[in-house]
């Protein structure tokens, strides 16, 4: 047995699209099982469950029948699938996915840090994090690898040309293979 047969296959798991959920709203008024809908797009039963009731929304139409009687609703409510509104709930729900930036959480101590390298102090990234949190000075303060991976990313008002240290240093070069 080589090593290749050993390695387990990763699943990959992907998302429903706008074109399945069409399918699903077809299939659905149609009919058609959430089982045999889950066959038709090779799919997980459960997966399709979820997306019904995320999709389906409450109708409302008028009563065909006219009645005297107060308590006859002049309205009937039902429900219905609609691969639109399954869509849409969830592009929602994937604009909250994915961490969260820590800069935003951070910024108090941003401002601080620009204004002490900024300054005439011209402190580095390090001192700025270092003062900080020796003298708990914020509730949120980032290690100093992330706030000089701020500075490379430009998220903050501190350039590269500011810091005393990194423009004197000459990069690392590449060693040639040859």
């Amino acid at each position: 047995m080589n090593q290749c047969n050993c390695i387990p296959k990763k699943r990959k798991f992907n998302h429903l699209n706008k074109n399945e959920r069409e399918i699903i709203e077809r299939l659905f008024l149609e009919g058609k099982t959430k089982s045999e809908i889950a066959r038709v797009l090779v799919r997980d039963i459960s997966t399709i469950k979820r997306e019904i009731k995320r999709g389906t929304v409450i109708q409302k139409k008028e009563n065909p029948y006219y009645s005297r009687n107060p308590d006859v609703p002049d309205y009937i409510y039902y429900t219905k699938y609609f691969a639109d509104a399954g869509q849409s709930k969830y592009e929602k729900a994937r604009q909250n996915c994915g961490a969260k930036s820590k800069l935003l959480k951070c910024i108090k101590f941003v401002k601080y840090a620009e204004k002490m390298i900024l300054s005439k102090k011209k402190w580095s990234p390090d001192t700025a994090v270092g003062y900080a949190d020796l003298n708990n000075m914020f509730d949120n303060i980032p290690l100093t690898k992330t706030f000089y991976n701020w500075i490379e990313l430009g998220l903050v008002k501190v350039k590269n040309i500011d810091l005393h240290l990194k423009v004197r240093r000459k990069s690392k070069s590449k060693a040639n293979t040859n």
